[in-house]
C-alpha cells in the first residue's frame, strides 16, 4: 500500500467512525426520550412495583412541557 492510498484509507475509516458515532449518539437520544415518555405516561406493572419498593427513575432528556404534563 503506497502512502497516498494509506492516507485515503485512513481518512475514509475516520469518516466512517465519526459518522457511526454521531448516528449512535443521535439514535440513543431519541430512543431514550421515547422510552422515558412511555415509562412516564404508561408505566408497566414491573416499573410500578419497582417504584413502590423505592426505586427512583431519573427521566433524562424530557422537555419542560412533558414534565409539566406529568406533574
Amino acid at each position: 500500500m503506497n502512502t497516498q492510498t494509506h492516507r485515503n484509507y485512513s481518512a475514509t475509516v475516520k469518516t466512517i467512525l465519526v459518522a457511526s458515532l454521531l448516528t449512535l449518539t443521535t439514535t440513543s437520544a431519541f430512543a431514550d426520550s421515547s422510552f422515558y415518555n412511555k415509562t412516564l405516561f404508561s408505566p408497566s406493572d414491573s416499573i410500578l412495583r419497582a417504584e413502590s419498593r423505592g426505586r427512583i427513575m431519573i427521566y433524562d432528556g424530557l422537555n419542560n412541557e412533558t414534565v409539566e404534563r406529568a406533574a
